[in-house]
């Protein structure tokens, strides 16, 4: 597909179809036309952080990071959406690799202002749900549970009884 052909595709109203189409283009920021036209239509992936569809939110958030990350979005731009992130992140379910991912950038939000350590706790039930289910499987989850762990953002009430807790910071799954 031609860059300029999909790039069209951004601000596309099915947010399935635009989704994808953002995920493509982030994967391309080093092109200066991909850039340009991905700051032209930024709001659109700003309505997509709070879409009805879990898998468009999760998508999104980690495109948004992106972005921040990039420079093309900021914190102050994000920061009074981060509430559809904490009801994404209570709404996960236990067994699915994107679930994972879209947990690991709680920390990155924390740091940034975008969401709270006390908002991140109270999604601590389904992120145990997770680990439980699939933290032996991804070394990832660990890291980011650790993570959340040493910075006070995740409580350790609820965790599952096959994950012991080290200490603050560390945990054996």
């Amino acid at each position: 597909m031609e860059s300029s052909n999909y790039l069209e595709l951004l601000d596309y109203q099915d947010d399935g179809i635009a989704i994808k189409v953002w995920d493509e283009a982030i994967k391309n920021l080093t092109s200066k036309e991909v850039r340009a036209k991905v700051m032209a239509h930024r709001t659109r992936i700003l309505s997509m952080l709070s879409s009805s569809s879990l898998q468009v939110r999760m998508a999104a958030w980690l495109i948004a990071v992106t972005l921040l990350r990039e420079g093309l979005l900021s914190d102050d731009v994000l920061r009074p959406l981060g509430s559809y992130y904490i009801e994404a992140l209570k709404s996960i379910g236990p067994d699915d690799y994107s679930k994972a991912i879209f947990v690991s950038v709680a920390p990155e939000l924390i740091l940034r202002g975008i969401i709270s350590r006390d908002e991140v706790k109270s999604a601590s039930d389904a992120i145990w749900r997770l680990v439980d289910r699939m933290g032996a499987d991804l070394p990832q989850l660990a890291h980011v549970v650790e993570e959340l762990l040493r910075i006070g953002a995740l409580s350790r009430k609820g965790r599952p009884s096959k994950v012991r807790v080290l200490s603050d910071d560390a945990i054996i799954l």
